[in-house]
């Protein structure tokens, strides 16, 4: 993650579920893609940031799914 105070220009969040960490990681990140499996959790994420454009929400299985293709990121995610 960026260092205190600056923003993190991409991240992607894996298995947001309800959003605890993604405020968080929206407030600092210019851009941020939500990996989320269940499709219930990915429709309400889809909902509460449907008029952030810089926010994007996949339903996937994140081990199906090739990160590199969004290039260089911050990963992270909330055990």
């Amino acid at each position: 993650m960026a260092a205190a105070g600056e923003r993190c220009p991409f991240a992607i969040e894996i298995g947001p579920g309800p959003g605890a960490l993604t405020e968080s990681l929206r407030a600092r990140c210019d851009r941020l893609t939500l990996i989320e499996l269940d499709p219930m959790l990915a429709s309400a994420l889809r909902a509460r940031y449907a008029e952030d454009a810089g926010v994007t929400v996949v339903e996937r299985d994140v081990l199906q799914t090739d990160l590199a293709q969004w290039g260089g990121a911050v990963v992270c995610g909330n055990l």
